[in-house]
């Protein structure tokens, strides 16, 4: 499936939905969504935001402004799936 951004479409809202795979030892960069929440759910593996440890079943939350990495640990064999929504 091809990923395509909707955010010019028309009736779109800005939100976006998906999925992220980090492995083992990854991170990314700090940074900030200054006008929309992230919800967060782990799918497999585990990792953390923010602080809060994320694995398989659990839900995070980061506010509209609040700066956030998502860094998985190297013992983490499998690494990280997260299904992510990104709501204005």
């Amino acid at each position: 499936m091809l990923w395509r951004d909707a955010h010019d479409e028309p009736g779109a809202d800005g939100s976006q939905v998906g999925l992220l795979h980090l492995d083992a030892g990854c991170s990314t960069v700090p940074h900030v969504h200054q006008q929309s929440a992230l919800h967060v759910w782990g799918i497999s593996g585990e990792c953390s935001i923010g602080g809060s440890t994320l694995t398989a079943g659990s839900y995070g939350f980061v506010p509209a402004g609040v700066e956030h990495a998502i860094d998985v640990p190297e013992y983490a064999r499998q690494g990280c799936m997260l299904l992510y929504l990104d709501t204005i």
